[in-house]
Order: structure tokens, then sequence, then C-alpha cells
């Protein structure tokens, strides 16, 4: 219910490990049914999930976060409103967490947030493909591999028209 949410909102900048935990892991688990996107989002519970992605003594809180942030993107209601609120950030500094989990989801949260043409353009002119292919080099693993040829995907298409308008000036 909305209480609920209303009240993470108000509990997560405490400073406690196990409380920041689990507000981060009620999100998540909350964030999985695509019914409670748009509760999440109105009650402040988007921002919440930004802030414990920001956590960097709370492994935990930020992985659980990260997964949280990956389930909103994939609502394609909802993908420019995390941008505007501050996800494309969020998810590019999480591209290069040491935790293999949290740089997944933090990947196909920018896949999906990749989608609107909109949006395209953002990632493009603030260089997160370079923060990509950075990455790429770094992990091995298929399921963040595919995530970024995904985005890169996307990202060459804008480069394609980007290059065509300059060349037509």
């Amino acid at each position: 219910n909305n209480g609920g949410l209303d009240a993470i909102s108000s509990a997560h900048r405490i400073i406690d490990y196990e409380l920041q935990y689990s507000l981060s892991l009620s999100l998540r688990k909350l964030s999985s049914r695509r019914l409670s996107h748009e509760e999440i989002i109105t009650s402040k519970g988007l921002s919440s999930l930004l802030y414990f992605c920001q956590l960097s003594h709370n492994r935990d809180a930020v992985r659980h976060s990260a997964l949280g942030l990956q389930n909103l993107s994939s609502n394609t209601e909802f993908r420019i409103v995390l941008a505007n609120e501050g996800a494309l950030n969020v998810v590019s500094k999480l591209l290069t967490s040491n935790d293999l989990i949290t740089s997944i989801a933090s990947a196909q949260t920018l896949e999906y947030l990749s989608i609107p043409r909109k949006l395209k353009f953002i990632i493009f002119e603030n260089g997160m493909g370079d923060t990509i292919c950075e990455q790429i080099h770094r992990t091995k693993d298929g399921e963040f591999l595919l995530h970024a040829a995904g985005i890169l995907a996307t990202q060459k298409d804008i480069q394609k028209q980007m290059w065509k308008q300059r060349n037509n000036k």
C-alpha cells in the first residue's frame, strides 16, 4: 500500500546498514510487480531507489536497488521519467561496479533506457558508450556483454544519424 512506500521514502536516509538493506530489498520485490510501478514512482520510491544505488558502504542495498531500477526500466511508460529523475547518471556509474550482479542490472537498465529516441541522444552525448566499452574489456560475463551489445547497437544508429546531419550542413 501507499503508506508502506511513504514509510520507506521517509526512512531511507537513516544510516543503518540493515535498515537500508531491508528497505532496498522491499523496493526491489515491489518493483517486480508491474502494477506497482506507478505507485513506486509517484510516492518517492524511485528517489529512495536512486539514493540506495549511491551507498558506497552498503553493497547489498546497492545491488537490490539496481535490480529494482532494472524492473522499473522494463516498463515503457516510465523510461523517460526514470531518466528525468537521474537514473541514467546513477546506472552509468554502477556499470563499473565490482559486483557483477549490480553491473549486469545496470547494463540491462541502460539497455531499456536506450530504446526511446530521446534518450538515445542523451546516452550518446554523455559518453556512456565509452564507459560500457571500458567495462566490456574488464568482464567476460556473457549476460553483461549481451546487454552491452544492445546498448551499443542503439548508439550506432545515433552515430550514423548525427554523421548524416553534420554532412548535410
